[in-house]
């Protein structure tokens, strides 16, 4: 007489780390499948789900899923340069970022616009990452007015008193 197949107690694994989880089930008896989801509240790799969850008295040798978080996801800074300040901190936020700015002067970028960015463009960053703009004030005190000293006159004096 057979009394079927063996039944067990599905353990929690939420919370823990993937490779910790997979160990656990597989120890247990377990066949695990894995899927992974960006999730910006969870470290890479933190398991987020269990299907079934943790308590299920299921057959051994069933597939326990779990859902894996991938970390925050991850945006490629936008090209700023030499956007105006407004348009540069609104692409930014659009892409998910955050705008620091600073200011700086410039004889050859005109004043509002952005002179240079941090991370540069194209660079794959957490969401939420901050973004630092250099604006440019325009020319600097002593751009508008260029002025060169004149040199220091020279006057030698001969020994007897005339001047050369």
């Amino acid at each position: 007489m057979s009394s079927g197949p063996i039944v067990k107690e599905v353990p929690a694994v939420e919370g823990q780390d993937v490779a910790d989880a997979r160990a656990a089930l597989t120890e247990a008896g377990f066949k695990v499948a894995v899927v992974t989801r960006q999730d910006d509240s969870a470290p890479a790799d933190r398991v987020l789900r269990q299907d079934p969850a943790a308590g299920t008295k299921v057959p051994e040798g069933a597939t326990v899923s779990l859902t894996v978080s991938g970390g925050k996801a991850k945006v490629a800074v936008p090209g700023v340069v030499g956007q105006d300040a407004d348009t540069a901190t609104a692409a930014i936020f659009r892409a998910g970022l955050v705008t620091r700015r600073a200011n700086e002067s410039s004889n050859t970028v005109p004043e509002g616009r952005v002179i240079r960015q941090s991370p540069p463009a194209g660079t794959q960053v957490d969401k939420g990452t901050s973004v630092t703009i250099v604006v440019s004030t325009g020319p600097g005190p002593d751009a508008a007015t260029s002025t060169t000293a004149p040199a220091p006159s020279t006057t030698t004096t001969t020994s007897s008193g005339g001047v050369l």
